[in-house]
């Protein structure tokens, strides 16, 4: 069970006009960031996070959790940034270990 995602910027994203940020885990979108006509500044980021029905409960396979940046405009020549997701993971008997109100 995902609880919640974290994007930490180090390096500004400084593509010319639109800096965008996607953060998947497998092929569903979980989270989102993006600067319109702006830089992604450094910083902990203000996500968009998708609805939680979809990242509540991931299932009992490993998902890879990838995020993909995207800028239009002059290409960006700097961008660094760290991608946390703080997750639970349930036991044999289906409750989350530990469970959501002890973190």
């Amino acid at each position: 069970q995902i609880l919640n995602v974290y994007l930490d910027v180090t390096t500004a994203f400084n593509a010319g006009t639109n800096n965008s940020i996607t953060i998947k885990a497998g092929s569903t979108t979980i989270a989102s960031v993006t600067a319109t006509s702006a830089n992604i500044t450094t910083g902990r980021q203000t996500l968009t996070l998708a609805a939680p029905s979809t990242w509540v409960n991931i299932g009992t396979s490993d998902l890879f959790i990838t995020s993909t940046y995207a800028g239009t405009g002059t290409a960006a020549s700097t961008g660094i940034g760290y991608v946390t997701v703080e997750y639970v993971v349930r036991g044999s008997d289906g409750a989350a270990n530990p469970t959501y109100s002890q973190n």
